[in-house]
């Protein structure tokens, strides 16, 4: 495992992912807007689309609309809290303890027995994300 990389980017996408957030839980009426290029490009709702609306629900504590909208926005939440407290009890300790949890999360998720039953589960997200109509 190479722990010795660095995840900028995952710290990139996790800042990008609370000003998303920041944004719509304050603009969540108005706004409207709509960026998933998947939709634009073909008219049939991506795996992850209603995540946002899923991770507002959670914040508001109506976690089976969450549920309904969108499983993979407890996901976005376990990430959108989990990687900053590695980050911070990282530099605190001198270690890259994202990286050593990444480095573990693809070695494990690489395997046969976890990796195609984690990709029916994202098909089957993604057929129900169809078939509600996001």
């Amino acid at each position: 495992m190479n722990t010795g990389k660095t995840y900028n980017w995952v710290y990139l996408l996790v800042g990008a992912g609370y000003l998303w957030l920041s944004w719509n839980f304050l603009f969540q009426e108005s706004s409207g807007l709509n960026i998933c290029m998947f939709k634009h490009a073909t008219g049939f709702a991506c795996p992850s689309c209603g995540s946002t609306r899923s991770v507002l629900s959670i914040l508001e504590g109506n976690f089976d609309a969450a549920l309904m909208m969108n499983p993979l926005g407890f996901l976005g939440v376990f990430a959108l809290i989990v990687v900053p407290v590695l980050g911070i009890a990282g530099r605190w300790r001198k270690r890259n303890l994202l990286g050593e949890a990444l480095s573990r999360l693809e070695v494990f998720a690489r395997q046969p027995r976890i990796a195609l039953p984690l990709i029916a589960i994202v098909l089957c997200n993604w057929v129900w994300n169809i078939y509600k109509g996001l």
